[in-house]
């Protein structure tokens, strides 16, 4: 690197650097000064100054700039900032100009000019703490001097032996004090421009960057989900992010059909087809703010709920307006798919499950993959295997969020390997959708019990009338809160079925943040007044929620009804 261009760069100099430089060429203005004196005044006019008194406090300001040079040497080779050396430098720096003034004639001289053109100095080639510092040492020295100019204690212009104005009016005079404010002030604009040409080349340095970063943003979207390469380009997203349990609604989309198009077509134009395909599908999952965890093959791995969440009501409703959007839009790729040569046309699949997983950051330190896993990842994988060529399947829980706004023609429970019962789920209505039998046309709301519509439950040694909200417990009336008394009726109206706990949370408690305490609190109080320890009649399924086993038996007589609270 030549000289340019290393001084180009001097603003990132640490200041321990910068202040070297700024010794270095006092020392040579100093030098300068004296030269000019010793060349002009003592050989063309030695009359009209004290050239001896000038040159000795030169000489010994000379040796004080070399002094606090040098103590800026050992910060500027370890490359430190080195604030302690620069406001050394100021102090030291202070009085020789104050006193360079004085001997003059402080307010009498045009070298009063060098105090703006200092503070100048200071505050570009060191930083503005300095600046304004010597600022305010000069201030208090002038200050001193004046005071002391004024009371008689300093002599005024003691350099001056011509007191007359008039013997300023000559060539020498005004070549000496020209050169030495040309030096001053050529030195503060040449630095000036120099420190200008270094914020333009910053500025493009900048602005290249910048652009380097919104290519690379570009770049990072393509492998990571939208949401989270926002999170990561505004800095808000953590080097690595400890996998954390949330609730989620997880999508999984797959085609049907894409093992014989891949044996149909050669392998360019299957990865036309499917890159075009995988392109559609992204744009939508990112239209409907869902996280595209990843992409397999034909198969995608999509999430609500993270890592921006809003309310498991909301991720569920725009999973499924995803989903629908999904389906349409793959009907309008169709005729594209023929111009490649595809003769049967992919049908998608997708299955959509809510729950809980952890999610978060998963992989080695030097790769790592943002992702949801856990049971409910896989039960949404396999809900996606039970679906039909262009079918959506929802699980219950997803149902149940969803219910008052979504209508499901049909139901049907399916094995899922892991969970050891078998699960509800509900096919959005889609003419075009090749319905599974198990999924054709049914009521999709359970039954209310064994003989349909009933209001009076009798179970082992218990019956409960659930219009009354009355629990009977060996002939006697139960003493219960009002609220532990509709989640036996809920789990009544689903008898034989699994409720999760958010299931039960949002039926029972609407509009209130889903809590797993305030549900285990009513089915504890539920099985003690049941003396159920044995859970003979309400089932825990650990990790999901609860299931009503105890035998229904047809209507026996009533018993007096229990006060309710």
């Amino acid at each position: 690197m030549n000289l340019r261009e290393r001084l180009g760069g001097f603003i990132d100099w640490p200041m321990s650097q910068r202040l070297f430089l700024l010794g270095s060429v006092g020392v040579f203005a100093s030098v300068f000064a004296a030269l000019v004196n010793a060349l002009l005044f003592s050989v063309a006019y030695p009359t009209a100054m004290n050239l001896q008194l000038l040159n000795g406090f030169i000489y010994v300001w000379i040796v004080a700039q070399v002094l606090v040079t040098i103590a800026a040497i050992p910060a500027a080779r370890a490359g430190r900032d080195g604030k302690l050396p620069a406001r050394l430098f100021v102090m030291v720096q202070s009085p020789f100009i104050v006193g360079l003034l004085q001997l003059y004639g402080t307010m009498g001289t045009p070298l009063v000019a060098i105090y703006p053109a200092i503070v100048i100095l200071w505050t570009l080639v060191l930083d503005e703490d300095l600046g304004l510092f010597g600022f305010c040492n000069l201030m208090a020295w002038m200050l001193l001097v004046g005071v002391l100019e004024a009371s008689g204690w300093l002599p005024y212009a003691p350099m001056m032996l011509e007191r007359s104005i008039d013997a300023q009016n000559n060539p020498v005079w005004f070549t000496a004090v020209s050169l030495h404010i040309l030096v001053l002030l050529g030195f503060c604009v040449s630095l000036c421009i120099l420190f200008q040409r270094t914020q333009h080349s910053q500025r493009a340095r900048v602005r290249q960057a910048h652009e380097s970063l919104e290519r690379a943003n570009r770049l990072i979207r393509r492998y990571v989900p939208a949401r989270l390469a926002e999170q990561i380009a505004s800095g808000a997203h953590l080097e690595s992010t400890k996998p954390e349990r949330r609730k989620l609604t997880i999508v999984f989309v797959g085609v049907e059909g894409f093992i014989g198009a891949a044996e149909e077509l050669e392998a360019e134009d299957l990865a036309a087809i499917l890159g075009e395909y995988l392109s559609e599908m992204v744009a939508i999952a990112d239209r409907h703010d869902g996280t595209v965890a990843h992409v397999l093959g034909d198969s995608m791995l999509i999430l609500f709920g993270a890592p921006h969440f809003t309310d498991d009501r909301d991720h569920a409703l725009r999973a499924i307006r995803m989903a629908l959007e999904m389906q349409q839009r793959v009907d309008g790729l169709r005729d594209m798919w023929s111009r490649h040569g595809l003769n049967q046309p992919f049908r998608i699949r997708i299955g959509i499950n809510s729950g809980y997983a952890s999610v978060g950051d998963f992989g080695s330190q030097e790769r790592k993959l943002y992702s949801g896993i856990g049971l409910q990842t896989h039960v949404a994988e396999s809900i996606q295997e039970h679906c039909g060529p262009g079918q959506v399947l929802i699980s219950h829980p997803t149902w149940a969020l969803v219910q008052d706004e979504v209508s499901c023609p049909s139901c049907a429970d399916i094995a899922v390997k892991g969970l050891g019962y078998p699960l509800r789920v509900y096919a959005l209505p889609d003419d075009r959708a090749v319905l599974p039998q198990a999924l054709q046309p049914q009521p999709a709301e359970p039954q209310a019990g064994p003989a349909g519509s009933v209001e009076v439950w009798n179970f082992g040694h218990a019956s409960f009338d659930e219009g009354s909200l009355v629990l009977s417990f060996a002939g006697a009336p139960v003493e219960l809160e009002r609220k532990p008394l509709e989640v036996l009726r809920y789990l009544l109206r689903h008898a034989g079925k699994v409720v999760t706990k958010d299931e039960l949370f949002t039926a029972i408690w609407p509009g209130r943040i889903p809590s797993e305490t305030v549900v285990a609190k009513c089915i504890s109080r539920l099985r003690e007044v049941l003396h159920d320890d044995q859970q003979g009649i309400i089932k825990t399924v650990h990790g999901y929620g609860y299931r009503f086993v105890a035998e229904l038996r047809p209507e026996a007589p009533r018993f007096p009804a229990a006060a309710v609270h």
